[in-house]
């Protein structure tokens, strides 16, 4: 599922974060290609915390 775009790597460009029962993942506007910013499977830890997500 693909969520509201925000910044996330603070360079002042939207990326797109996409879930799904596999864990979540950053889609980046490159040109006219969207690019994998960052994929991570569910129990993956980021600053302490755990990406859980379900569906």
């Amino acid at each position: 599922m693909i969520r509201r775009k925000s910044d996330f790597d603070g360079d002042g460009m939207s990326e797109i974060p996409v879930t799904s029962p596999w864990g979540i993942g950053f889609l980046k506007l490159s040109g006219n290609t969207l690019t994998s910013l960052v994929m991570a499977p569910n129990g993956t830890r980021f600053g302490g915390r755990a990406v859980s997500k379900s569906g």
